[in-house]
Order: C-alpha cells, then structure tokens, then sequence
C-alpha cells in the first residue's frame, strides 16, 4: 500500500479547509481517556495540510458553544463523529442534529465501530451524510480531499434520494501510520493515557466483534517506542496497552522491552494478555523487570469445558500456572468474566462466582463480571435488526431476557456491578474516598461475601443517574 499520510501536493491548497472532529459523550461512568482513533485521523489530515479541530464533549463543559460557535465561523465541509455501542449513540445522534439545524450544508460522517456494524441502519437517518466502515484515516482523507464519493472504497453515502454502498477498503500498514495528534487535545484534563499497539485479533471468541475487524496486526518496537515516548511527554508514566494480544509476539516485546531500557524509561504499563502467552515464567519476569506492572485476562467462564463453548481455547492448569506467574513476578492480574449469555445456566453464573472466590482466596487476584451484550457481527449474537438506533443506544442497560439466565436484568447487572466496585475501589485510600463511594464499596463487598443480589437499589439509582444525564443533554441540544 502505498503512504498516502504525506500530501506531496502543495500544502497551500488545502490549508483553508477545515474539519471538526468530535467524541460524543459516553453517558457512563468510564474513566474518560484520550480519543486516540480520532487523534490518529487528525495526524493523517494534519499531515496533508488540513486543519483539525477534535472536541471531546466528555471533557469539554461548554463543548455545545464550541462546537456551533465552529460550524458558524469556520464552516467545515465535513465533521466526523466517532460513535461506540451504548447511549453515545444518543449524544452523537443530538449533536448531530444541532450541527444540521446550525448549516444543513455540513457533511456529517459516522464512523466507528457501532457505524461499521449498523452502517444500513445508520445511513437513513436524516442527520447522516456518510458512514465510514471500518478503518477511517484513508476513508475520511479521501473524503476531505473531495475525491469522487463513487470511488471511495469503504463508505455508505447518500447520493439525492438514493443510498449508495461502495465495495470495502483493503487493511491499512499501521505502522505507516503518523503518530496521535495529542496536541490537538487537552491531555491534562484525562485520567489516564492508552496507546493502541494492534488492530485485529488472531483469537476467534464467540462474543466479540473485534476478530471481524480484519486479520490481526502489530506495530514495531521502533513505533512503539514512538508513541509511548510521546505520551510520556505529555505527563503520564502509566500507559495502558489495548489488545488482548498485545503480548504475543515475544520477539517484538523483548525489543520494546530493550528500547524502555536503552531510553531509561520510567515507565509502568498495564496491558490485556491471554493466558496462552503468560506460561514462560521467564517472559513474564522479563515483563515485570520492564514496567508491566498490571494485566487483564479474560477468563470468561470457570472450566475449559465451558470456555470452549465460548470458543475459547486455554485449561484451568495453564491459568493457574499464568497466575503464578504474575504472582511471583510481581504483576497484579485482573480476570475478567462474562455473564448472562445465550443457553448459560444459572447454576453457571454460581460457578463462576466460586471460581473467582477461589482465585482471590489462592492468588490474592481479583475479578471483574462483565453482562453479555447481544452485539452485532459476534458468533455467538442473535442476528436480529434493530428498529431505530434507540434500542441500540439503550440495549447495554436494558437488555430483555436472556436464555436460561436470571430473568431479571438487575440481578446481572448487580452482580457485576458488586465485583466492580469490589475491585475497582479496593486500593482506594480510605480518606480520600467520598461517602457514597465508602458506602457503594461496603454494600459490595457484603453482596459478594453473602450472594445477596436481591432488591438492587444501587442498580436502579445507576440507571435512573444514567437516564438523567441523557435528559438533560437533550434539553441542552434542543
């Protein structure tokens, strides 16, 4: 493939045009980080002489203001908004419409990975010009360049009163790929960094989307290297790195590895792993000496008889010799555990919940307890449509019932939302924590010890919290 990431073509040309980026709000309570995909689109148009403008409404309090306020006086032809599964739908869908009210002239593109799943559905709404299907820095370069929309690969667009599907885009090189514009954000103002060092998986679990993305790829130590130094520049020394299989390569690793050392980096790292890649105890002490000091393992189920229906291939005997691993070596495993999916029983979910008693009583590890979400293009979804982008947006907090599963909702999403804070809160300095998050923690704790998952207030006043927030952001945007 050829890099097309720097315009050979005069710079002065496009130096006028203007693009607005934007992060919708995600509504829940995430620990807000970076918008690292669309930063990495702002590089590719930066370089070819364009200039970026990325609003993060997550951490921008007047970002209604800054956004129309831009509409009016720069006039971009295009604004990309990048749009997850879940009520961000909801904020990309009102901002939307806002920016159409303030210059109906202004082309507006979804992308992302809901878009990219949903792209039939998406496309007819009103407020939608284009959906981007996959990777967008290429697809949206291609865009802002007006290049003909019938010769884009990897689009859905409107073209008068028909809607046009183009063929999809081929894989890009991530590694020809320019570094994140962070200097088109505010990073002081986020909680933690991350750095995406793969795109793909080369694992086929049957919940997850991530493996219908494209093959599985990794960037090179050198590039590595690159971004994490850049992210260090900006004030973080603790870097979380996507991909469960991150880890996998040893011998680009141990290259990495090498560069935090020859750099003199005082840098500590967390990163997804699979437990396939944590068995050579003397790799796992090689990453420990090396600032990996946390990582995420998805577990999912307690036996291998189980993790197979998931098509998840790894014995309890190698989890537990990955645990010791990470326990000798110093690294602190976080395991993570889905629940609530199709023909899982409830005497299922018990086990899981002993298997994680178990871990924490043998290992000193904690476990987190995720609700499967029926998402699009995983094995194991039921491929029903969607009405509208609502029952989308609202799915992850109100999923009807599930099969063999607890009926009631709130019993799983209690259930998670026990371990959560059972976890999450766990190393908190008592004196600093807030009185509700003291009595949330307690309340946890107890529904753990005793499996008491009836009458789930906490869920409720979750949701109603939730449903509140997306209330007033409508009265906002009207």
């Amino acid at each position: 493939m050829a890099n097309c990431y720097k315009s050979k073509e005069k710079i002065s040309l496009t130096m006028k045009k203007n693009v607005l980026l934007i992060q919708p709000k995600f509504f829940e309570n995430f620990h807000i980080k970076p918008p690292i995909p669309l930063m990495y689109i702002a590089a590719v148009l930066e370089n070819n002489g364009f200039n970026v403008t990325i609003i993060d409404t997550n951490i921008e309090k007047d970002y209604i203001k800054k956004i129309t306020d831009y509409i009016k006086n720069k006039k971009p032809e295009y604004v990309g908004i990048s749009v997850m599964i879940g009520l961000q739908i909801i904020s990309a869908k009102l901002i939307s419409q806002k920016i159409k009210k303030t210059n109906p002239q202004t082309n507006i593109v979804w992308g992302g990975p809901f878009p990219t799943c949903e792209y039939e559905l998406v496309i007819k709404e009103p407020y939608v010009d284009i959906v981007v299907i996959g990777e967008g820095e290429d697809t949206f370069l291609e865009l802002v360049k007006n290049k003909d929309k019938n010769l884009i690969k990897g689009i859905i667009y409107k073209n008068k009163n028909k809607i046009v599907l183009n063929t999809s885009r081929e894989i890009i090189d991530i590694n020809q790929l320019p570094p994140p514009a962070f200097h088109l954000v505010k990073m002081k103002k986020y909680q933690a960094a991350y750095v995406h060092m793969t795109r793909g998986c080369p694992f086929k679990c049957s919940f997850c989307h991530i493996s219908s993305t494209g093959p599985f790829r990794g960037k090179t130590p050198e590039k590595m290297m690159e971004e994490v130094s850049l992210i260090i520049r900006n004030g973080f020394t603790k870097i979380d790195f996507r991909g469960e299989a991150q880890l996998c390569n040893k011998q680009i690793i141990e290259t990495f590895c090498s560069l935090i050392r020859k750099n003199n980096l005082s840098l500590t790292w967390t990163s997804w792993a699979h437990v396939k890649y944590l068995k050579n105890k003397e790799y796992v002490r090689m990453l420990a000496a090396n600032g990996l000091r946390q990582v995420l393992i998805g577990v999912e189920s307690y036996s291998t008889e189980k993790r197979r229906e998931l098509k998840k291939y790894f014995s309890n005997e190698e989890l537990f010799q990955t645990l010791k691993n990470c326990k000798e070596a110093g690294i602190y495993a976080i395991l993570i555990f889905i629940i609530g999916y199709p023909k899982q029983r409830k005497d299922d979910i018990n086990k899981i919940l002993d298997f994680a008693d178990l871990i924490e009583k043998q290992y000193g590890f904690q476990s987190l307890i995720s609700v499967y979400k029926n998402y699009p293009l995983t094995k194991l979804s039921k491929r029903h449509r969607k009405k509208n982008l609502e029952e989308w947006a609202y799915t992850p907090f109100f999923i009807k019932s599930i099969n063999r599963a607890p009926k009631n909702i709130n019993t799983l999403e209690c259930i998670s939302h026990s371990f959560h804070y059972k976890q999450i809160y766990e190393e908190i300095n008592k004196s600093r924590a807030s009185l509700m998050i003291k009595f949330l923690r307690f309340i946890a704790t107890k529904r753990c010890k005793y499996r008491m998952w009836k009458f789930p207030v906490e869920i409720y006043l979750k949701k109603i919290k939730i449903l509140g927030s997306v209330f007033i952001e409508k009265i906002k945007l009207i």
